[in-house]
């Protein structure tokens, strides 16, 4: 008898801290009637920052928080989503406060009550911020009640965009990604193998998703390329190049070191 009891107990634990430090999936159609797989999102390397809302004056400053930080950072693969917290509003009623408080979301959702609750990471609050991440590991980096800071989101993020780099979702474009050296003082080169004719941007970004580096989409041919990276005057640290070719995109990381 104690023997089970300690066993329904330790299995209690095991699912809370399981509970506590994943995600939980979800299937859900925006408010633009677009489809949405959480963990789809998530194996191709995006960090999802996840506000839930009345909406009503209390919720602004964490969505606003979330707004603010994502624009900053300018960082493709991170997007936010933002919940109707109990499912039960419209997407017009969220569209006009989303408008008159200068929130910004890549998608909106007004059924959030029945296809992702706010139980999955803790318990219901009003309004509450969640970031998950990590690629295919579908890790939750952070979840609180209330109002957050851009300073928090900020960190949550970046742990999120270390885990997942080197993430591909490239499924016929391209393959052999590497960067030389790597760590690098004055320079580094990207070397990868298109399997055909792409049009391929590649840009790098520092720790805050700031973009440092850009190079303009150009049409190249099948084949291994190459494209050296000037490191000079870039501060010691770590930071993050994104190759993208016909719309499918690797995230790779290096550091410079001085």
């Amino acid at each position: 008898m104690k023997k089970s009891i300690y066993l329904s107990i330790a299995l209690l634990f095991v699912l809370t801290i399981s509970k506590a430090q994943t995600a939980f999936d979800f299937t859900a159609t925006d408010c633009a009637s677009m489809s949405h797989t959480l963990f789809t999102d998530l194996d191709a390397g995006k960090t999802v920052v996840m506000v839930w809302v009345m909406p009503c004056g209390a919720c602004v400053g964490s969505a606003v928080a979330a707004s603010n930080t994502i624009a900053t950072m300018g960082n493709p693969n991170v997007v936010f989503y933002l919940f109707d917290d109990a499912g039960n509003g419209s997407c017009s009623s969220l569209s006009s406060w989303s408008t008159t408080n200068s929130v910004t979301a890549t998608a909106t959702f007004d059924n959030a009550g029945n296809v992702n609750p706010q139980a999955n990471y803790g318990s219901g609050g009003m309004p509450k911020t969640v970031v998950v991440g990590g690629g295919t590991t579908h890790t939750k980096y952070f979840s609180q009640n209330g109002t957050v800071t851009t300073t928090q989101l900020q960190n949550a993020i970046n742990n999120s965009l270390s885990a997942i780099a080197g993430v591909s979702d490239f499924k016929n474009v391209t393959e052999e990604v590497s960067l030389y050296p790597n760590p690098t003082t004055a320079s580094t080169v990207l070397s990868y193998n298109l399997t055909k004719a792409s049009g391929v941007s590649i840009e790098v970004f520092n720790t805050l998703g700031q973009k440092i580096i850009s190079s303009p989409s150009k049409k190249l041919t099948a084949g291994k390329q190459t494209f050296e990276i000037n490191t000079s005057l870039l501060n010691a640290g770590i930071y993050f190049v994104q190759l993208t070719a016909d719309g499918e995109t690797i995230t790779s990381k290096f550091s410079v070191v001085k």
